[in-house]
């Protein structure tokens, strides 16, 4: 009995001490080198058909390491979730707190933040609110806005996202004009493959999560870009046929910005129970690469953006690999982002690559 007992006894403790290398790991790869992602709850992101958070527990999502993007309850909880375990993001949840920048009282100010990520508004915003949002681009955040089809006010107040946008002024700050009604092409359902090659946009098309070939939407808008207002606007996937973008990105002082003209896309189907109408769209043509891609080029203005060396690439492919929360990796050479390396055994290395 008493050799059990030392033997349970040190189990438990190698457990513990396991346990807490693990967290210290996973906290130490997310505080130093992830981007620090918030997502905006302060909409109505969730009226009628949508539910465009990554969690319903929030600002923080529970649980903190989830092991699957079903482990957190949203229909975008998989964006949130890639983020979080495959590049060591922090994400949080804009919600019951203003959107500020450079105001001190507010723990989830802006200024703590390298995105900003609104999903699909259905309030419009306030002066204050534009003007933080704004400054916080202007000094190198990263803006990503999600819009869906003109007519789309899933809370009834004479307001939908493409308007919403507009009213917020990113034609006159981005180039970016969302189709309205009586333009062209304000409710499409199509997937395109009409992509823009040029070579400022290679690092969103061909970015960390790999190549983007096709976006696919399922009754969305798409945008005209307004180079007079700003130069640096570009279309990055065209609706076929045509000079318009259902994917267009622009630069904006120190920042960058990203728009996408439906919600289709970014809805893996796990919406709260009684939402109808949801698919996953999130696995739907290559979808989610470029969303991630996106995300990272947003990022990236205040985080390294290297490619994976050829050594890199042989360490990976001559030893088993694990994630940070150590399940193996299967199935061809890792994404990028972080990873325990088995060269034999007890023989694990750690190995670091930076997004």
């Amino acid at each position: 009995m008493q050799i059990v007992r030392y033997f349970v006894l040190f189990t438990i403790n190698f457990i513990i001490r396991t346990m807490r290398k693990l967290l210290f790991v996973m906290f130490f790869v997310s505080q130093v080198f992830g981007a620090k992602i918030l997502f905006d709850y302060t909409k109505e992101e969730d009226a009628g058909n949508a539910d465009w958070v990554i969690d319903d527990d929030w600002p923080l999502p529970y649980p903190s390491w989830p092991s699957s993007p079903t482990d957190w309850n949203g229909a975008i909880s998989s964006w949130g979730y890639q983020l979080k375990i495959q590049y060591g993001d922090t994400v949080h949840t804009l919600h019951d707190y203003p959107i500020t920048y450079q105001d001190p009282s507010n723990p989830y100010d802006l200024s703590n933040y390298d995105v900003f990520i609104v999903p699909e508004p259905q309030d419009t915003f306030t002066n204050a609110e534009r003007n933080a949002i704004l400054d916080f681009v202007r000094d190198g955040g990263g803006l990503f806005m999600v819009s869906d089809h003109y007519g789309s006010d899933r809370n009834s107040n004479d307001w939908d996202s493409p308007r919403i946008w507009n009213e917020f002024g990113s034609e006159m700050y981005f180039g970016i004009h969302f189709q309205v009604q009586g333009e062209s092409y304000n409710n499409i359902t199509e997937t395109s493959y009409d992509l823009n090659n040029a070579s400022e946009l290679y690092d969103i098309l061909h970015g960390p999560e790999g190549d983007v070939v096709s976006l696919a939407f399922h009754s969305g808008d798409v945008m005209s870009i307004n180079t007079s207002y700003n130069s640096n606007v570009r279309v990055v996937v065209y609706y076929p046929n045509t000079s318009y973008g259902m994917c267009v990105v622009s630069q904006y002082g120190n920042g960058r910005v990203a728009a996408i003209g439906d919600s289709s896309p970014c809805d893996d189907g796990t919406a709260r129970p009684g939402n109808s109408n949801i698919y996953n769209g999130w696995g739907e043509a290559t979808d989610s690469i470029l969303f991630i891609n996106l995300t990272r080029w947003l990022a990236s203005r205040s985080h390294i953006n290297e490619r994976p060396t050829t050594k890199e690439y042989k360490r990976l492919n001559n030893g088993l690999v694990f994630d940070i929360l150590g399940r193996q990796y299967k199935g061809g050479l890792p994404h990028r982002g972080i990873y325990f390396i088995n060269r034999g055994a007890y023989k694990k290395s750690f190995i670091l690559k930076i997004q």
